[in-house]
């Protein structure tokens, strides 16, 4: 469990490192290249309004970054495995296969799908270019961990990479 939190604190080192640019300061979303992720999170509305990126990887995965808040940094991250086609995903415990991180700066926490019936996901649109769908999806502060966030009603949409 340490190293996923491990790997989940370099993954959002990464993120806030490179998340960010000169062009996009201003909490903009990113509805001029179509890029969203919207759902509600513990029942409040939620929306990545910082960034959101879609990178597609030869074996068919598809990692989706949602970035909100530009003080207190949130990061939602869609880990897609086998990714070919539309269709459902469930969702499972982290580093198993489909599968979702959260995290944030302010107060610092992480959370990964953990359970093995943690969720759904549904891709409703998948091209060479663009990919959209539908998540609901419960994160935790680890197996027994006190922190549980729920998404639900969940639309992503973003152009690949």
């Amino acid at each position: 469990m340490k190293n996923l939190f491990s790997l989940l604190a370099i993954v959002i080192f990464i993120i806030l490192g490179t998340g960010c640019s000169e062009d996009n300061t201003t909490g903009n979303d990113n509805t001029s290249t179509g890029n969203s992720v919207t759902a509600k999170k513990n029942g409040v509305a939620w929306k990545a309004d910082i960034n959101v990126t879609a990178i597609k990887t030869t074996n068919n995965q598809i990692t989706i970054n949602a970035s909100s808040g530009m003080i207190n940094r949130e990061v939602l991250i869609l880990n897609i495995m086998n990714a070919a086609s539309v269709g459902d995903h469930t969702m499972t415990k982290y580093g198993t296969g489909t599968s979702a991180t959260f995290s944030r700066v302010n107060p610092d926490e992480g959370y990964a799908s953990i359970d093995a019936n943690s969720g759904s996901l549904k891709i409703t649109k998948l091209t060479d270019t663009r990919i959209e769908g539908t998540f609901n999806v419960t994160v935790k502060q680890g197996e027994s961990g006190p922190g549980v966030i729920n998404f639900t009603e969940g639309k992503f949409g973003a152009d690949l990479k």
